[in-house]
């Protein structure tokens, strides 16, 4: 009889120090964990921050109105064969600007997803100046995810990159100077 009465205390013993692991240690772990961060944290070594979506997301727009007033007052110049400056501030690797022949579209690209957050008609600005001279495409699509704006041309192909307050020539039509085209060949500045 005292085998039995042994081996229920014994089984009841396990029992509660498993359940007492189990509703302990996940507090535990959190606590060493915030611990931990704050530790690091002290030391620059560990930056946990959480993103504010909602806030970039409003930088974008903004950004994007900013840069579309840009272009609108460029083509209206009355000058011509000269340099507007627009900017690209306000955008982030979740953001791409989509431009065709009709539109230019502000598009989140956060988590695999397309969602276009904006969009404005304009016409012909699918174009973009490099060291070969003036390129037209169908579609550019400038990505934000590096340390220049960028269309992205493929694995062996070189991306076409942007400086952050990138140059508009406008000529016949305007277009958007590329780091590789020579700023210097042009030296007059639209008056908008």
């Amino acid at each position: 009889m005292n085998k039995k009465g042994s081996w229920v205390w014994t089984l009841t013993g396990i029992l509660l120090v498993l359940i007492i692991v189990v509703v302990l240690v996940p507090g535990i772990g959190k606590l060493l964990w915030n611990a931990g961060k704050s530790a690091l944290g002290i030391y620059n070594l560990f930056n946990l921050t959480e993103v504010d979506y909602s806030k970039l997301n409003q930088d974008a727009k903004l950004g994007f109105n900013s840069f579309i007033k840009d272009i609108r007052s460029c083509k209206d110049s009355q000058d011509n064969n000269c340099l507007c400056y627009p900017s690209f501030s306000g955008f982030n690797a979740v953001h791409q600007i989509e431009i065709n022949d009709k539109e230019i579209k502000l598009v989140n690209i956060k988590d695999n997803n397309a969602i276009t957050m904006q969009k404005e008609n304009v016409q012909d600005f699918n174009c973009y100046y490099n060291k070969d001279g003036a390129n037209t495409e169908d579609s550019l699509i400038i990505n934000f995810d590096k340390d220049l704006p960028a269309i992205k041309k493929g694995f062996f192909s070189n991306n076409i990159n942007f400086y952050n307050n990138p140059a508009i020539y406008k000529s016949d039509k305007i277009c958007l100077v590329s780091t590789g085209f020579d700023l210097t060949k042009i030296s007059k500045v639209c008056k908008i």
